[in-house]
């Protein structure tokens, strides 16, 4: 934990943001479509989403890409997208008031950000049935993710590993399925049930100290 650093672990209590989800679906992974949700800005690292993907698309030239979001990088993802060739592959959606229905309809999430908070997104990603590929990246990502079993986490920024993951993913409806489906149990960690407990033990600690 990067607190650590700063404080003396035995005086540090990590305690994750609860999520509070309106529904939980699983979603049955079967298009081919993968999407990814975020303001278009330099953090969330579309412009590495749209390097990797024109890579993707000459092995598996039936794959799309839904990008949900907007913002002042827009424009500039545009052109790289039509001068990737990527037009109608890579298709940048605006802002939906429906994400949950548009998770529903792809078969994995992209998380291809240089940083990250805690990116409540994967939450509601995983809270539809969907596994995830992402880097590695600070913060957040390595918390939800459990490399293998409800998601694959690559190496940060490794261009070549987040390639390698999107082909696993596609090329392994299977596995990608399983990994949905432990991605729904995943997500009730967040609960805001097990959340305040969570902090409700804390408090009781420290009363007896």
């Amino acid at each position: 934990v990067c607190y650590d650093r700063y404080y003396p672990s035995g005086h540090t209590c990590v305690i994750p943001n609860p999520v509070v989800l309106t529904e939980t679906y699983e979603s049955p992974l079967d298009s081919k479509v993968a999407i990814a949700v975020g303001r278009i800005q330099y953090q969330k690292g579309f412009d590495t989403l749209v390097e990797v993907f024109k890579r993707v698309h000459k092995k598996h030239p039936d794959w799309t890409v839904n990008i949900y979001g907007d913002g002042n990088l827009r424009s500039e993802l545009e052109k790289q997208i039509s001068e990737a060739g990527l037009n109608g592959v890579i298709n940048l959606m605006g802002r939906s008031n429906e994400i949950y229905k548009k998770l529903r309809d792809a078969s994995f999430y992209i998380m291809s950000s240089r940083f990250e908070g805690f990116p409540m997104v994967l939450i509601e990603a995983q809270s539809q049935g969907l596994p995830v590929v992402s880097f590695d990246c600070p913060n957040g990502p390595s918390d939800i993710i459990n490399n293998g079993v409800n998601g694959i986490l690559v190496e940060d920024q490794n261009k070549d590993a987040l390639y390698d993951g999107i082909c696993y993913m596609i090329e392994h409806p299977n596995e990608r399925v399983a990994m949905g489906k432990k991605a729904l149990e995943n997500v009730n960690q967040y609960s805001t049930e097990v959340i305040c407990n969570m902090w409700q033990r804390l408090f009781d600690e420290i009363r007896k100290k």
